[in-house]
């Protein structure tokens, strides 16, 4: 009886782990797990060398995102929010175009001397497909 308690066990653990394979695999990859974007700054040549939240406002942010399947469409949408006292308002968007195929993509997200500075204070980045769906997000701070 012990065996065959034994083997039941067995057998529900090793079946409930197969279907955590994706969850297990995201959470131990380097990078952003699906839907999040995350921020650093290094070249993009060599991608972000320095995972951070918090810049300056004369530092340069690169931003790297996976989506929990490919982009299916080629024009894609950016809308940031500056977060003030839990409220978002409103502080730019823009269009962009990309391979619809893409599952990830790594970009300059703000080179101060094309964008020019960020106004001091926290901010919601959300990346949306052509459906708008909304395939990433990301938040990050200026100090």
């Amino acid at each position: 009886m012990k065996k065959l308690t034994g083997f039941i066990l067995l057998f529900f653990m090793s079946f409930l782990l197969m279907g955590c394979g994706g969850l297990i695999s995201e959470i131990l990859s380097d990078g952003p797990r699906s839907g999040e974007m995350i921020f650093g700054t290094g070249t993009f040549e060599q991608g972000i060398q320095h995972e951070k939240t918090v810049f300056s406002t004369h530092e340069d942010i690169l931003m790297e995102a996976n989506f929990a399947k490919p982009l299916g469409t080629r024009d894609v949408y950016y809308i940031l929010h500056k977060i003030d006292g839990g409220h978002e308002s409103y502080y730019d968007d823009w269009y962009d175009t990309l391979d619809p195929s893409w599952d990830w993509i790594l970009t300059e997200f703000h080179l101060v001397h094309v964008h020019g500075v960020f106004d001091i204070g926290n901010y919601r980045l959300r990346l949306y497909n052509d459906y708008d769906e909304l395939m990433a997000e990301g938040s990050f701070s200026i100090r």
